[in-house]
């Protein structure tokens, strides 16, 4: 695993870096503090940016990439991003709906205070707050294409990074969730993809047939 981290290693200290930010805003300010923030600096731009972007991890980007990779690039690494997308959706349904229940979202947190600003053509939801789902899902989704992508292109992994913590940006602008949510979300969907790629890339278990090592549409020809 320590060979692992080192090869992933501007990935882990861009986690640390936005994680610890992230915990800084849980633990000096009141709750609420950073949605409240983000969401106040609203704009009709930021408001259509966000409110598309936030499908990042709704799944379907999840699912789409998995099968690009899967025709095009390696069946492997289009089953293991399929299965990390199963995985993390799974966790997350069990810890929002089981584990920890209805949690207030900040729309029900902040009822009738007339504090946060409705984006036009978002559903607001107000209950299963903790963790987030998508953050989880998009971190999952970015986490392994950074470690399953070329380590020499930093380039990349910043771009990859950027895209999951914007997704997690997203929900807190949106009002969807709170910070400690998309905090929890980035841990648990980065664990998701870690947890697998080691398991699959780096200890060889299931899927370690070669024929995976080539995409679907070559394998036809």
């Amino acid at each position: 695993m320590s060979s692992f981290i080192k090869k992933n290693k501007l990935f882990f200290i861009l986690l640390s870096v936005f994680a610890s930010f992230l915990a800084w805003q849980i633990i000096a300010y009141p709750k609420g503090n950073l949605v409240l923030f983000l969401n106040g600096m609203h704009t009709p731009a930021a408001d259509i940016f966000f409110k598309y972007y936030t499908h990042i991890g709704d799944g379907i980007t999840s699912v789409i990439v998995a099968l690009v990779l899967f025709f095009a690039v390696k069946m492997r690494w289009g089953l293991l991003t399929l299965l990390t997308f199963a995985l993390s959706g799974g966790i997350s349904q069990l810890l929002k709906t089981v584990v920890f229940g209805p949690v207030p979202r900040p729309h029900r947190y902040f009822e009738g205070l007339n504090l946060l600003h409705p984006v036009e053509g978002v559903k607001i939801a107000y209950l299963h707050s903790f963790p987030s789902g998508h953050t989880i899902s998009s971190f999952a989704l970015f986490g392994m294409l950074i470690f399953i992508l070329p380590k020499n292109k930093i380039g990349v992994t910043v771009l990859l990074f950027c895209m999951a913590a914007l997704g997690g940006i997203s929900r807190i602008y949106l009002g969807q969730h709170f910070t400690e949510d998309v905090l929890a979300g980035m841990l648990i969907g980065t664990l998701c993809s870690m947890v697998l790629y080691y398991w699959v890339e780096e200890k060889k278990g299931f899927m370690a047939s070669p024929k995976l090592d080539k995409p679907l549409l070559k394998l036809k020809k």
